[in-house]
């Protein structure tokens, strides 16, 4: 006999990297092309997904890429180490790091496309 409680879900399940995949497709994408050749089908292509699968957990392409930054590039820390100099060594490290990063290239992009899209402008 069954378990009533272990019913089946209808359709595919959900694949567990999809998630990691389509945001590191949107940041290296909107590193290379910046806003103006960032789309959704281009995200997917990339990542290996269908547009469906990036419209069930992203309403727009600006949710997308917004979601994608957050998790794929980091943020500068607040610093206080006691001395101007101190400070000033540590925020060029990080700043060093940041556009170093593999995801170097979008936090770049940011800079200059970051105001074209509202999800980000507030954030960024």
């Amino acid at each position: 006999m069954s378990n009533p409680s272990a019913a089946a879900v209808p359709g595919r399940p959900r694949d567990p990297g999809v998630d990691e995949r389509v945001a590191e497709a949107a940041v290296l994408l909107f590193g290379e092309v910046g806003w103006s050749g960032f789309s959704v089908e281009a995200v997917a292509r990339r990542a290996g997904v269908g547009k469906a699968s990036i419209y069930l957990r992203w309403p727009s392409k600006e949710a997308l890429l917004a979601a994608a930054l957050e998790t794929r590039t980091a943020n500068i820390e607040e610093i206080d180490t006691g001395s101007t100099r101190g400070d000033l060594v540590e925020l060029t490290r990080q700043l060093l790091r940041l556009y170093l990063s593999d995801n170097g290239r979008a936090t770049m992009r940011l800079t200059l496309d970051g105001d074209k899209v509202p999800e980000i402008r507030e954030r960024y």
